[in-house]
């Protein structure tokens, strides 16, 4: 029961953690259910009909009474000492958690495949011979490995393996890499960021094409918000420039950077009062000059036609046609448009983002893999530090705001399912005293798992945090069976409570010992990485590793201190125990 109200919270979530982990909920219910009948109906039927005896002459049994001789001979011993097993205890759970808090977070685990993906950014109207030139430069790198099995690539929408370029302003390369390779993907990838690095007048991005988690990965960033977008602009490029300064920082990027060449027509206000006209009167004919106006609509046969007016085209196709264009004034006056009007060449943004009415810059940065976590330190230090004009804000960036809602959901299904835990437990103890004293090892069954997440270099994300709610209902259980043991000993049996601990742990030894060495042992595989796509659930694999084997430490040799600080009742007998 335990163990189905962990996953009712899990099976019932929404959102991203709903679609990814619903089902393998309701399937763990349905089987713990199927599991618990099949045992009380089908285990003591084929107990019957086959009538198995256990064997004594095994190597495991001598394991075992070697074992139990030395439980039963330093746990008395242990028990004297509460207050140094408590502290203990608790300095290294607060070792733990600050090894957590030093853990790199991501919302999903990125899988390795077998293709890269290069995208070479170039200024808006770059030259095609220009992009060519530095795509064959790209090529001649790519060429240059043994592991590369094939490449494609396409400039402005066009691909081809080879041949000349179409029209575009960016240039992306799908590099399809050997199954049996020499070099691992992350090698790859960072000796090629380091590469082209030196390629300017380009925005080198580099990542795994065929990751099924790719779009859930970032590398640094920052994200910038304001109301003005000149205001905005300005300050991305400062930080932008700064950021460049960051050692680790291989190229830096700012979505306001991304910027096309426009021209503007400028009209002179009292130019064009001299001669009966205003600003918006000039804006609206030249824009009925290039675009053309509708003059009429026509009526036939019961559909309405529009009719446009426009000039032929070629008329106006560049900007000295237009500007010795002449427009008429109030008065009937015709005037040359340069004479009340200059042109003026500028950077119109390609792309604008807003949300909730603020204007939005991006600066990015491209690291190598193992140089991700330092350099967003330091950006995030470089704005704690220097701070941020006037009217502009850091905000989230919309992977980050997403990774929260997501942890913050899968906390609170972590905090229902402990307190659901805990009414199962008092209902069956009958006390919240013992039901406390259990759950006690759920935290410190955290310290196993944050160890073993931080010295594999593992990350927190969805599925390492879906590993600590699986982890709430499984550790628990061995607990149980010690706690409830020492209560049938210490109510029924009429013995003591020092001598019921010893004999609990004696008695439940091999059962314990058993459920979690078969759990960890199922665990394995996944958390050594083996096999396709198993490094997205290896966090999870690490966490209940991690977890079972220091719960198990705990409730053998720790939870009989813990009983007897919650029973507060003296030690009386020891003399009786050999």
């Amino acid at each position: 029961i335990t163990t189905i109200v962990v996953y009712v919270p899990l099976a019932t979530m929404k959102g991203m953690s709903g679609q990814m982990f619903a089902q393998l909920g309701w399937t763990i219910v349905f089987a713990m259910i199927s599991s618990l009948l099949s045992a009380m109906a089908f285990v003591p039927l084929f107990f019957a009909l086959f009538k198995p005896q256990a064997k004594d002459d095994v190597p495991i049994n001598r394991i075992l009474e070697k074992a139990y001789a030395w439980y039963d001979r330093n746990i008395p011993r242990l028990m004297y000492r509460k207050k140094l097993t408590l502290a203990v205890s608790v300095l290294l759970l607060v070792l733990a958690f600050v090894l957590f808090s030093m853990t790199d977070q991501e919302l999903m685990t990125q899988t390795e495949g077998d293709s890269i993906t290069i995208t070479a950014t170039y200024r808006s109207g770059t030259k095609l011979t220009a992009i060519d030139e530095q795509a064959q430069m790209i090529e001649d790198i790519i060429t240059g490995y043994d592991d590369v099995e094939s490449y494609s690539m396409s400039v402005g929408g066009s691909s081809m393996y080879s041949g000349s370029f179409g029209s575009g302003s960016s240039a992306t390369f799908t590099v399809n890499l050997k199954k049996d390779r020499s070099m691992e993907m992350d090698e790859i990838k960072a000796e090629l960021t380091t590469r082209l690095r030196e390629l300017s007048n380009a925005d080198i991005e580099i990542s795994s094409a065929d990751s099924s988690m790719s779009m859930m990965s970032s590398g640094p960033e920052l994200v910038i918000e304001g109301y003005e977008l000149d205001t905005v602009k300005e300050a991305a490029s400062a930080l932008a420039d700064q950021v460049r300064q960051i050692p680790g920082a291989l190229s830096v990027s700012s979505s306001m950077e991304t910027a096309s060449t426009q021209i503007e027509i400028v009209v002179d206000p009292l130019m064009a009062a001299s001669y009966g006209l205003t600003p918006a009167q000039v804006a609206g004919t030249l824009y009925n000059m290039v675009s053309g106006s509708e003059a009429m609509k026509i009526s036939s046969e019961g559909s309405e036609y529009s009719v446009f007016l426009e000039f032929p085209k070629g008329t106006y196709d560049n900007a000295n046609n237009l500007m010795n264009a002449f427009i008429s004034s109030a008065s009937g006056v015709s005037v040359p448009i340069s004479e009340i009007a200059t042109l003026e060449y500028t950077d119109g943004q390609d792309t604008i983002t807003k949300q909730d009415g603020r204007y939005q810059a991006t600066i990015s940065a491209t690291c190598l893999d193992e140089d991700e976590s330092d350099v967003q330190d330091a950006m995030d230090d470089l704005v704690a530090k220097n701070g941020l004009p006037d009217n502009v804000n850091l905000t989230e960036n919309s992977l980050t705001e997403m990774m929260n809602e997501e942890f913050s959901a899968l906390g609170k299904a972590i905090a229902t399912a402990i307190f659901l835990i805990f009414l199962v437990m008092a209902i069956q103890f009958e006390s919240p005293r013992f039901s406390l004293m259990v759950m006690l090892s759920i935290p410190f069954s955290l310290i196993g798992s944050f160890f073993l997440l931080f010295i594999t270099g593992s990350t927190i994300s969805m599925t390492s945090l879906m590993g600590i709610l699986m982890l709430v209902g499984i550790v628990v259980n061995n607990g149980i069976l010690y706690v409830d043991t020492a209560n049938i000993l210490i109510e029924e049996q009429g013995l003591n409570v020092e001598e019921a601990l010893v004999r609990s742990g004696s008695l439940r030894l091999r059962p314990i010992l058993m459920t979690t060495l078969t759990t960890i042992l199922s665990m394995i595989p996944m958390a050594l990485g083996i096999g396709n796509g198993t490094v997205v659930m290896q966090g999870m694999a690490l966490i209940i590793t991690g977890g079972l084997i220091t719960s198990t430490l705990l409730i053998l040799l720790l939870l009989p201190s813990f009983y007897l600080i919650f029973y507060r009742q003296k030690s009386r007998a020891f003399g009786m125990i050999d």
